[in-house]
C-alpha cells in the first residue's frame, strides 16, 4: 500500500528499530515498524521521523504493518519551528488524533480536515486570538468528524470550513459555546 500519512509518535523497539503510529490518508490510524530506523545512515529516518507528513509505502506481515519505503512531504515540527504557538497547536491536534481515532479505519475526509488545517495555518501571521479560535474549529472538526460533537446549528459554518481570517474572526462569538461543547465530548469520550 501506498498512502500518505503523518507520524504521531512511536517507541523503540530491539537494538535500532521502532514501532510507529501512523495517521494515514488510506487507512486510518496504523502501527508500522519500521526496521533499523534509529540507526544513523537509515534512508527512512527522515520519512518518519515525529510530525513528519510524508508519502509511505506499507506492506502487511503476519503480526503487523512493515514500513517499506517513507518519502517527506514536510515536517510539521520545522515547519512550525519559529513560531512557539503553531508549533503547540500542532502538536496538541496530532496527540488528540493520536487518542482519538480508532485504529485502521479510512477516514480520507478527517485526513483532508487536518492537513487544510495545517497548509492554513503556516500559509500566514495569526494574532493570539485567532490562533485560539483555529484551534477550536479545528478541534470542533475532528470530534464531529469522529462522531463526539453532534450537528448544532450554531456550529454549520465551522465544520468542513473553507479556512479564512474572517472564519476566525467569526468564532470569537461563538468560542466559549465552542469550547464548552468540546470539553463535554472529551469528557463523555472517556478517553
Amino acid at each position: 500500500y501506498k498512502t500518505e500519512g503523518v507520524v504521531l509518535g512511536g517507541y523503540p523497539t530491539g537494538e535500532s528499530n521502532k514501532v510507529l503510529y501512523i495517521f494515514t490518508k488510506e487507512l486510518g490510524l496504523v502501527y508500522a515498524s519500521a526496521q533499523a530506523l534509529r540507526n544513523n545512515n537509515s534512508k527512512l529516518r527522515y520519512g518518519l521521523q515525529d510530525f513528519s507528513h510524508s508519502d509511505i509505502a506499507l506492506v502487511r506481515g503476519k503480526s503487523d504493518w512493515k514500513i517499506t519505503s517513507a518519502l517527506s512531504v514536510k515536517n510539521l515540527y520545522s515547519t512550525f519551528k519559529e513560531d512557539q504557538r503553531k508549533k503547540e497547536i500542532c502538536a496538541s491536534i496530532l496527540v488528540l488524533l493520536k487518542k482519538f481515532l480508532a485504529g485502521e479505519e479510512k477516514n480520507e475526509e478527517l485526513f483532508i480536515i487536518v492537513m487544510n488545517a495545517f497548509d492554513f495555518l503556516e500559509s500566514e501571521e495569526f494574532s493570539k486570538e485567532e490562533l485560539s479560535n483555529f484551534e477550536c474549529i479545528l478541534v470542533l472538526n475532528i470530534l464531529h468528524n469522529l462522531g463526539y460533537v453532534p450537528h448544532h446549528e450554531e456550529f454549520k459554518k465551522y465544520i468542513n470550513p473553507i479556512w479564512t481570517k474572517e472564519l476566525l474572526t467569526h468564532m470569537n462569538g461563538s468560542r466559549i459555546r465552542a469550547v464548552r461543547e468540546i470539553n463535554n465530548a472529551i469528557s463523555q469520550s472517556h478517553l
